[in-house]
């Protein structure tokens, strides 16, 4: 039984920097866990950092002692800290009607350009005050003159081994296998100049996936200025 579901889309903020990390899940009737319906939130992960106990320092004798024993002088130990990430010297937003292209230059010697053109889709029904909810998003990422890489994120709680099915306009389908699946799935592809012709062309696009309750959730959402937003993506 298949629940088609229309969505609106929305102009949204450039997400985190770089390429979601890929990991290995398991396809042969895996489920990513998640909330009853595929209609919840992304959920935000936390993550817990181990705490080493500080170390009691030696004095007088017990010092000397322990010197002698190790054969040789005191040594400082010097705890090495990671230099802080460089900053973008420029950055540069454009909107264009459902994509949103975010680019950060930064100085000579540092990191390439890196550009990212987002689209959002998010639930029509908000409670009253409540943030929107971010039910898929469709990145398109690029470093320096590299390839384009391409990112779709989904809710959890889908069965992971059908992955998800991307329709542009009226070209046919593509099937696309999950990579990770964390705090939401994803997953990671190629794209080439024959995608992004389709892309242009198309006014909408459905996102197919396989929920644990045995349906197909569908999401149909706007693409409607993909091709200005790719040209701001390749330069």
């Amino acid at each position: 039984m298949l629940a088609p579901l229309l969505f609106s889309c929305v102009t949204a903020r450039s997400l985190d920097d770089g390429n979601p990390r890929q990991r290995g899940v398991r396809r042969s009737g895996a489920v990513a866990p998640g909330l009853a319906g595929l209609a919840m939130l992304f959920a935000a992960t936390t993550t817990a950092s181990a705490q080493t106990p500080p170390k009691q320092a030696v004095k007088g004798e017990q010092m000397q002692s322990a010197s002698a024993a190790s054969g040789g002088g005191d040594k400082a130990s010097v705890e090495e800290v990671a230099p802080p990430p460089p900053q973008p010297v420029r950055t540069e937003i454009l909107a264009f009607e459902n994509w949103t292209v975010t680019c950060r230059e930064f100085a000579a010697g540092g990191p390439p350009r890196t550009c990212q053109a987002v689209l959002q889709v998010v639930q029509q029904q908000q409670q009253e005050g409540g943030p929107p909810q971010v039910l898929l998003a469709w990145i398109l990422s690029r470093e320096g003159q590299g390839a384009v890489t391409s990112t779709l994120q989904t809710p959890t709680g889908v069965v992971i081994a059908p992955g998800v099915e991307l329709a542009l306009g009226k070209a046919a389908a593509r099937k696309l296998a999950y990579t990770a699946c964390e705090a939401r799935c994803a997953a990671v592809f190629a794209f080439d100049d024959a995608f992004a012709k389709e892309a242009a062309a198309a006014e909408s696009a459905q996102a197919a996936i396989a929920a644990t309750n045995g349906k197909t959730i569908r999401f149909t959402f706007p693409v409607t200025g993909f091709d200005r937003a790719w040209a701001a993506l390749r330069k």
